[in-house]
């Protein structure tokens, strides 16, 4: 069994983000305890309006071709949102901006063995799936600093 390394900021940095979500699409966000296989659940009033896998990562949008993500965390993100007949979508504060995409209608780049190998962790490779930078939709791009912070100071 591998460790958990899901941290406390990590929790924090997935509602920030999911605050700022929830605003630009008109939804309220819902969290999953810690360790759920899905994040957030946007809801609109009653209904559930989207189901979320959310990220940080520390470098700018550009620097990769491609956003490297578990493929099992796809495929079951995708079937729970099936199930609640709403889309399931990948969301990421890189360092300049914060973006979504939705795989179901996504162009995958392809699918490969990967993953992280910083932490001495055999678990930590899987099949993983890419997906072009350039097919995200910005939410906020270059970061609106003050409508961010404000966002970002209820949610602390």
């Amino acid at each position: 069994m591998s460790p958990f390394y899901e941290t406390k900021q990590n929790r924090k940095n997935e509602k920030e983000i999911a605050a700022i979500a929830a605003k630009h699409f008109g939804w309220t966000a819902h969290h999953g305890k810690r360790g759920a296989h899905i994040d957030v659940m946007f809801k609109d009033g009653e209904r559930v309006a989207a189901l979320a896998e959310v990220k940080q990562r520390e470098y700018l949008q550009n620097d990769f071709h491609t956003y490297m993500i578990d493929t099992a965390k796809v495929n079951f993100g995708a079937a729970l949102a099936k199930k609640h007949e709403a889309p399931f979508y990948i969301i990421v504060r890189w360092l300049d901006n914060i973006s979504y995409i939705e795989p179901a209608v996504a162009k995958l780049t392809h699918n490969a063995l990967g993953g992280r190998t910083d932490r001495g962790d055999a678990n930590d490779i899987d099949k993983v799936t890419h997906y072009p930078v350039d097919q995200f939709i910005h939410i906020i791009e270059g970061y609106r600093l003050k409508e961010l912070d404000r966002i970002c100071e209820k949610h602390r």
